[in-house]
């Protein structure tokens, strides 16, 4: 009976090749377009689940004004919370310093920069699983060893066999002790180079600060809490423990279930790339939208085609075949037509893994024996067999066979409003996603053509190498350095200005909070402040605009305590005009306000801008900012880097574009814009498949009626008009539904910008215009087609 039932199945699919080619085709493109989100999003919501401890370990972050400010801790409170609150069974804690500051590794004559670097302790290891292919971390952190990773050590080393190989850091010798594992893709812990604790601080004094500053937050702190025990009492505890050191009391501990840390903590800034809940859940539900349009191309084909399977189906009732049979007999076809389209699914996925997996810089490997992905693969065709086999085989095989034969017509059935329906279903969702790729293409327009309040034009950065080189040069002996790089690069002429800034100018390093203060200040009133300092030559460079008082003036010393706020700094603060000349101080340094400017952006337009103060302090200034003369880029580069290479023979020099850093801070938008438009086109292209399915099955069963309206002198333009309207009606339905649902999908996702682009009428119009447009050439050439044929060859069998 499985024999006979597979046979039947495929003398079906044979028989009807033209539209089981575009059953399958459309299955296979669903497929594959399902699986490929499908496996992003189970790879998102799996993020650190793998830990063995999971579900009791926490990221200690802080709220500031009902939102996670910092993921960031004081770096004492890791010892301190293990040892005062009886909750915490254990507690790790690692320390990053961003910008320029990263260890310069010295292996076989060359240095190397590695931004993947943690300074950490052996607890770190004791918390989270590592798998150890050679040595262990006994004692890491006591002794000059260091641990990497398999493909880090393979790197340096050329293989993973590289324990006791020496290794140069900095200044400091070390000895590597372990190598571990690469964690998987779906590791919010990417580091590639665990350096001990202590070889962050470059003396022992440096180090005593340190484990005393609880008004800093530096360190990112991990804790485990004893089996039972609730957070919320542990970050009632944190919070006194905080106060009780002089720590910053505005803020208020959260802590963030190592489960949920990857959608939990929701910091565009961080050093851990955060996702976004919202965005994979879309994601998700597109992928299933993507499959479900393809499965109804099916549907439609195949309870259309029910009036041409009548008399073979009413026969074999006849002929004894029971219900249960024809029931197995059709869900064989569509379990055929999903299989063979699940072959054509795998070469696709085959050909664009890859560059899925770019897209997303994941390291996507398509393997069968990866859990992950045949459970992704098995659910996304038992899904299409399911959608594709059951309502179809439910609808033919449940009518009386008698009443169908004398009456010779197609039985009674519910499939005509249900094709319209799943017709408009299709085109709803491809016209909502046309809608979104619109929207969301004219907020990123929107960003470009935003002003910054800086010309970021032709500029790039050269970062200074701070860690051995700040140990081996005093103070007066780094400043003469910077200063003479900078003569240096000035009297080049393809360089038109140089200058220095402590860190980068989009995604501010560092805030500060409780540590500002000026005359009539609220005394609980502490707002967070991001320092900023700059170089004189700084506000020529990008065009930054002075509103009131004076800039920085080159060489004079008195400035080295003043300084110059944004507009929403001296709104914020609610300083009393005029501005200038009043007391400012921060973090104990007290100087007067001597200029405003204009507010610029320095994060993304997500967030709004947030008050900046700018010192003109020469020791924290580590990052030079270079603006080439007009159409000189490359030749000011070459001699950045001849000059650079100079003054440091031992290090490569590494430059970036700000253009380049501008595009980094949209990088997770981008990569949405690209999924929804390709989305659109693969739900477009999916849904005029089965419009045109449909449009030939149509044309076919109204062969005789066109041809004797051709006789009777009906013009090809009436004909097609005729046989497409009602396609287009239901084009035009959707799009009524589409637009209200599109609109409201995309109004909550601008919703995350502080500054975004207004919804206008002329994207409803674009969006409409091509679904129509498509729609109607789709059906239209199947149209002419039918029209233009002879009509004595359709009559021939009347």
């Amino acid at each position: 009976m499985t024999n006979h039932t597979l046979k039947s199945g495929l003398r079906n699919l044979w028989k009807n090749r033209t539209l089981g080619f575009i059953n399958i085709g459309g299955l296979a493109i669903g497929m594959s377009a399902a699986f490929l989100v499908l496996l992003w999003v189970q790879n998102e919501f799996s993020y650190d689940g793998f830990q063995p401890d999971a579900d009791r370990d926490y990221l200690v972050t802080w709220d500031y004004n009902g939102r996670v400010s910092t993921d960031f801790s004081p770096l004492p409170l890791t010892s301190a919370a293990l040892q005062r609150i009886p909750a915490v069974e254990d507690a790790t804690c690692y320390y990053l310093f961003p910008g320029a500051d990263l260890p310069e590794i010295h292996i076989g004559g060359q240095t190397r920069m590695e931004k993947k670097v943690m300074f950490t302790d052996s607890s770190w290891f004791r918390l989270f699983r590592y798998d150890f292919v050679a040595g262990n971390a006994n004692d890491f952190g006591t002794i000059k060893g260091v641990i990497l990773t398999a493909s880090l050590a393979t790197s340096y080393f050329g293989t993973t066999a590289a324990v006791g190989r020496d290794l140069r850091i900095d200044s400091d010798n070390y000895v590597v002790q372990g190598v571990v594992s690469d964690n998987p893709v779906n590791s919010s812990f990417q580091y590639r180079l665990f350096l001990p604790l202590k070889a962050r601080f470059a003396s022992r004094a440096d180090r005593t600060a340190a484990y005393q500053a609880w008004k800093t937050n530096t360190a990112k702190t991990f804790i485990r809490l004893r089996s039972g025990i609730a957070a919320g009492g542990c970050e009632r505890q944190l919070d006194e423990l905080i106060k009780a050191n002089g720590g910053l009391a505005e803020q208020t501990a959260k802590l963030v279930p190592l489960k949920e840390m990857h959608f939990g903590v929701g910091l565009s800034s961080s050093d851990m790339a955060y996702g976004d809940r919202k965005v994979a859940t879309i994601f998700g539900c597109l992928g299933a939208l993507i499959l479900l349009i393809a499965c109804i191309n099916y549907l439609n084909m195949a309870t259309a085609r029910a009036s041409l399977r009548v008399k073979e189906i009413s026969m074999k009732k006849i002929m004894g075949a029971s219900r249960g049979r024809l029931w197995r007999q059709l869900m064989m076809e569509a379990l055929l037509t999903a299989t063979i389209a699940l072959l054509f699914t795998l070469l696709l996925i085959w050909i664009t893994l890859p560059a899925f997996g770019r897209l997303f810089e994941r390291n996507f490997v398509f393997s069968f024996s990866s859990p992950a992905v045949l459970d992704v693969l098995l659910g996304t065709w038992v899904l299409s067999v399911a959608i594709t086999g059951i309502y179809p085989a439910f609808l033919l095989s449940a009518f009386d066979p008698l009443a169908t034969l004398q009456a010779d017509k197609t039985p009674n059935t519910t499939s005509a409003w249900v094709r319209k329906a799943l017709v408009v279903v299709q085109f709803t969702a491809a016209v909502a996603l046309i809608l979104g790729s619109i929207i969301i293409y004219s907020q990123l327009s929107y960003i470009q053509q935003q002003s910054q309040g800086y010309d970021k034009s032709q500029v790039f950065t050269i970062q200074l190498p701070r860690s051995s080189w700040y140990k081996r040069n005093a103070p007066g002996r780094r400043g003469s350095i910077m200063q003479a790089l900078k003569t240096e690069l000035q009297r080049q002429p393809a360089i038109q200005n140089v200058g220095y800034v402590s860190g980068p100018l989009m995604q501010m390093p560092m805030s500060m909070s409780g540590v500002a203060d000026w005359d009539g200040k609220d005394k609980n009133f502490n707002p967070v402040v991001y320092p900023m300092y700059i170089d004189p030559e700084a506000r020529s460079l990008f065009g930054i605009e002075l509103v009131a008082g004076k800039w920085f003036l080159p060489g004079d010393t008195s400035d080295r305590h003043n300084y110059v706020l944004n507009e929403t700094a001296a709104a914020t603060f609610g300083l009393h005009q005029p501005y200038v000349g009043q007391r400012f101080m921060l973090a104990d340094d007290t100087g007067l306000v001597i200029g405003i400017i204009k507010d610029f952006h320095f994060s993304s337009l997500h967030e709004k801008i947030a008050p900046v103060a700018m010192l003109n302090n020469p020791g924290w200034k580590n990052i030079l900012y270079v603006r080439a003369s007009p159409h000189t880029v490359p030749g000011a580069i070459r001699g950045a880097g001849k000059t650079f290479n100079r003054f440091f023979p031992d290090l490569a020099f590494n430059y970036t574009f700000v253009d380049e850093d501008f595009e980094r801070l949209y990088k997770s938008d981008i990569k949405t814009s690209k999924v929804i438009g390709g989305f659109a086109g693969i739900a477009v292209l999916l849904s005029c498949l089965g419009l045109l399915g449909l449009a030939a099955f149509t044309a076919k069963q109204r062969e005789k009626e066109i041809a004797t309206r051709k006789v009777l002198g009906a013009t090809v333009r009436h004909i097609v008009v005729q046989l497409s309207g009602s396609s287009l009606k239901l084009v035009i339905v959707a799009l009524l539904i589409a637009c209200p649902v599109g609109w409201w999908a995309m109004y909550k996702w601008l919703e995350d910008f502080a500054y975004r682009t207004p919804i206008s009428w002329w994207m409803f119009a674009v969006a409409g215009g091509l679904a129509i447009g498509i729609a109607f050439l789709t059906v239209a050439l199947q149209a002419i087609k039918a029209a233009i044929a002879n009509p004595i060859n359709s009559l021939r069998n009347l």
